[in-house]
């Protein structure tokens, strides 16, 4: 069996689809299936994700590369915004076991699963065919293997430890007024900051009781946020791995692909409020509610919501339901 996933990552694009692609070839690994990841990116690829993917620029726009790449291929998983349906149709065609990864009912996709594992998933109604079945929700969810298996979380009676982390977008400005508002709520507390954007450097890296990081590898981030008492984050893949490790959290949505996530997480009681990173008051607001999180009970309540809902292993779901398609079309 013969696995390929096609995505797409870069500054322009983000780097989530490829860290949820790196999750899901790490799934079949586990199993003994090889699986490779072929990306485009208009730029070369961050150092902590150079061995994790080869590059094959504009699969998805030219059909000639994208036959050559699927020669051979058994199960082909698609992660993308851009792919439009003439080549996913080509995917679907030409490939035993096509997977399209969806999160927001893009397209109506042609005949193969839809793997769409997040907070809302089970929400959208996407197209049947009666020899797919879809992977949706939390119970089909991909985290990195490093999230696999964590530690029931210690709430601390007093917050020691605080996370920030807003994604790859440029939020400078934004992250230091939320670094002052931490310093003005839990002034003794320490501060980690994590950020792969380009204007990284420039935050004041001798501040007292922060720390930064940037392009932490799997098993570094998830020791930083089993570490945090709470965290202050952007509303996409990062609130999985939080809410996995129990570590109460302020989400802010920072794309619009991240107000479902965020809807849905509120609608779960996982999160006490609802943020957007263009709001007029949004420091004034985050200011409020952290003084909120000073109670214990509150950031207990949230932590263990949120790993009953984040219980299983959703790689190990995936992995079996696409061999167990891939079996009965045989």
């Amino acid at each position: 069996m013969d696995v390929l996933i096609l995505t797409e990552s870069g500054p322009g694009f983000g780097f989530g689809h490829l860290t949820r692609c790196i999750a899901i070839r790490e799934a079949f690994e586990s199993y003994n299936i090889g699986c490779q990841i072929k990306v485009h990116s208009d730029h070369h690829l961050p150092e902590n994700f150079n061995n994790e993917a080869i590059l094959a620029r504009g699969w998805y726009r030219d059909k000639h590369l994208l036959f050559e790449i699927l020669e051979g291929k058994d199960v082909v998983i698609v992660d993308s915004y851009y792919c439009e349906i003439e080549f996913l149709e080509i995917i679907s065609r030409y490939v035993r076991t096509p997977v399209f990864i969806d999160d927001f009912n893009r397209l109506e996709y042609p005949a193969g699963i839809v793997l769409n594992g997040n907070s809302y998933g089970s929400d959208l109604r996407y197209k049947k065919f009666k020899e797919y079945r879809h992977l949706l929700g939390p119970k089909y969810l991909v985290l990195r293997k490093a999230f696999w298996n964590v530690a029931v979380k210690e709430v601390q009676e007093h917050i020691q430890r605080v996370l920030v982390t807003l994604g790859t977008g440029s939020f400078i400005e934004i992250t230091q007024k939320i670094l002052f508002e931490i310093k003005k709520c839990y002034p003794e507390s320490e501060i980690d900051v994590i950020s792969n954007h380009e204007d990284f450097d420039s935050l004041d890296s001798q501040a007292e009781r922060v720390h930064y990081h940037h392009q932490l590898a799997s098993k570094d981030m998830k020791r930083v946020i089993e570490a945090a008492d709470l965290a202050i984050s952007s509303g996409g893949q990062i609130t999985y791995e939080l809410s996995k490790c129990g570590t109460p959290y302020i989400a802010i949505t920072t794309a619009d692909n991240q107000k479902k996530n965020i809807n849905k997480l509120y609608e779960n009681r996982l999160i006490m409020d609802t943020f957007s990173i263009n709001e007029k008051d949004l420091i004034g607001r985050i200011s409020r509610l952290l003084s909120k999180y000073n109670e214990q009970s509150m950031r207990l309540n949230q932590s263990r919501r949120a790993t009953a809902l984040f219980s299983g292993n959703g790689a190990a779901n995936v992995v079996e339901a696409i061999v167990g398609q891939f079996e009965l079309q045989g």
